[in-house]
């Protein structure tokens, strides 16, 4: 088996969806397994349900979870459920298996079928260590240094592997790659309702780590130019929707 989980979360955006997973079957052939969790879809569902299960029968996709939740579940972001659910099922598989995981969420639009490939060369060369990168972004987009200066820095550029990549101290979550190793040493990001600065919140996954990264001066690298970017067309959040947050 590839040693490669990639994860991606979906909630709705059937078009989003459709487009992300077709680039990403496309690029990671034979190099990665894809794990689909689909969290909560609604009037999109079906539609959504009929292409995930051609994509089981044709072998394209190794795992589907339909996650349904209920107001007894005290579920608040569904994200950091199917992510812990995805960890603990990865866990159970030999080393040599998940050696990597990727982290995609399913508002991005893959432009270059060598991401992978190059995200790991990122994190597998001497440069790496020097900056103590320990996650790769292919994807850049807002928030970003250029819309939240103040947030987001750029720390330096270096190559990388013969990649170019701008270092950074925080990076929004759409797409993460890292080692098996890097992931295991928290516990998962909470899925339940959560206080941050007074008030009611959730737990964003991209703040979660990159705060722990930041306690303990390690970096995220970000591939220039770009090889994931945004959908080529307008699409709906249902962050945004729900009044939690805006997508990161």
């Amino acid at each position: 088996m590839p040693p490669v989980k990639l994860f991606l979360s979906v909630r709705d955006r059937a078009q989003c969806t459709r487009e992300c997973l077709d680039g990403l079957i496309r690029s990671t052939a034979g190099q990665a397994d894809i794990f689909v969790f689909d969290n909560h879809s609604g009037s999109e569902f079906d539609e959504l349900f009929d292409f995930y299960r051609q994509l089981l029968d044709d072998g394209k996709i190794a795992h589907l979870a339909c996650n349904r939740f209920t107001g007894s579940l005290e579920m608040y972001w569904s994200k950091n459920y199917a992510w812990a659910q995805f960890l603990a099922l990865v866990s159970i598989l030999p080393p040599e298996q998940r050696q990597y995981l990727a982290m995609v969420d399913n508002d991005v639009n893959v432009r270059r079928n060598d991401w992978l490939r190059a995200s790991i060369a990122v994190l597998e060369s001497e440069s790496a260590q020097r900056h103590n990168v320990a996650v790769v972004s292919p994807y850049d987009g807002p928030p970003d240094p250029s819309s939240n200066p103040d947030m987001f820095h750029n720390l330096a550029v270096d190559k990388f592997g013969g990649r170019t990549c701008e270092i950074r101290d925080a990076v929004c979550s759409r797409v993460w790659v890292a080692s098996w190793n890097f992931w295991i040493q928290w516990e998962p990001p909470a899925w339940k309702q959560v206080e941050r600065n007074g008030k009611p919140d959730r737990m964003p996954t991209d703040w979660y780590y990159w705060t722990r990264m930041q306690r303990t001066g390690r970096r995220f690298a970000v591939l220039r130019p770009r090889l994931i970017a945004d959908p080529p067309h307008p699409w709906p959040s249902a962050r945004m929707g729900n009044a939690i947050g805006e997508d990161a």
